[in-house]
């Protein structure tokens, strides 16, 4: 999966299938933070990837977590639209855990 993440160019979204729907959008790239301090204005996204980072940082025995390519938690995707029964919500970012995933497809859809 780590391959097709990362063959997806700028222009390509990413199509995740799930029971709750099928979620269109682009892959976000995950920051790296030097200070885990949380902020007021951290929106969930940075909340999330602090406190993961710090428990990994904190607890040698999780580092290889975090050296494995292929062990995602969670794929990311921002600008999306989801596609559920008869609706089509837009959403400015989601957070799908993979076990989530039923399949996926990467693509430009022009």
């Amino acid at each position: 999966m780590n391959g097709v993440l990362n063959a997806t160019s700028d222009s390509d979204k990413l199509m995740i299938h799930t029971a709750n729907g099928i979620y269109i959008g682009k892959l976000k790239e995950n920051t790296v933070y030097e200070n885990f301090d949380i902020q007021p204005n951290d929106d969930f996204q940075t909340f999330f990837h602090k406190t993961y980072q710090k428990a990994i940082k904190d607890n040698p025995s999780l580092t290889e977590l975090q050296e494995i390519p292929e062990n995602f938690i969670t794929i990311e995707l921002e600008d999306v639209t989801l596609l559920s029964d008869n609706s089509k919500i837009k959403i400015p970012f989601v957070e799908i855990f993979v076990d989530q995933i039923i399949g996926f497809s990467a693509g430009s859809l022009n």
